[in-house]
């Protein structure tokens, strides 16, 4: 599923009399809210806590594909919310016991991978999920360490995802099975 929330051929925006409040661009607020995704209590506390209000419409239009097992490939502008697009699906279907890896998301930089976790654990903060940032420079030991109590979602670097990969205390992911497709006729 390919979604883009960049305009193709944008059009001009209409001049808004000058006595309105100016509107935020439209990249920024979806159409719903956040009450009208279906997400558990503890996800819409955080989000509360968080300041938000409405999701953006990368993340109104990627719930619900992502919360039925689609595959999504996503462009939008910096700042337009695509780690809660897909954080939030993966926050509402992992249980808070989970300790397998279910979601391993890999950022080009150690500052993007603790981003990433940083916003994710705010996010799942009242349900439980476990989330790691995994990226080089600290001890691979402390790493091994805060992975072996189970940590479902994991936000890594790749190379030292690679390195880690060789380590018998490195959890693999666990996905679940989906349904094959079917034959081309």
């Amino acid at each position: 599923c390919l979604m883009s929330d960049i305009p193709q051929d944008p059009t001009p925006p209409s001049e808004a009399p000058e006595t309105e409040a100016p509107a935020r661009p439209a990249e920024y607020v979806a159409d719903i809210r956040f009450e009208d995704m279906n997400l558990s209590e503890p996800i819409r506390r955080a989000i509360t806590e968080r300041g938000y209000t409405h999701p953006t419409p990368v993340q109104a239009k990627a719930f619900q594909p992502a919360m039925e097992g689609r595959d999504l490939i996503v462009r939008s502008k910096t700042g337009t919310g695509k780690t809660a697009a897909f954080g939030l699906p993966l926050l509402e279907k992992i249980p808070a016991d989970e300790k397998r890896v279910r979601a391993l998301i890999l950022c080009p930089t150690r500052e993007l991978a603790l981003q990433v976790a940083d916003e994710l654990r705010a996010l799942g903060k009242h349900k439980g999920v476990k989330v790691a940032a995994i990226y080089g420079g600290p001890s691979m030991q402390q790493q091994e360490d805060a992975l072996e109590g189970g940590t479902p979602i994991n936000a890594s670097t790749p190379a030292r995802r690679r390195s880690m990969g060789a380590s018998p205390r490195m959890p693999t992911c666990a996905p679940e099975r989906r349904p094959s497709a079917p034959p081309n006729m």
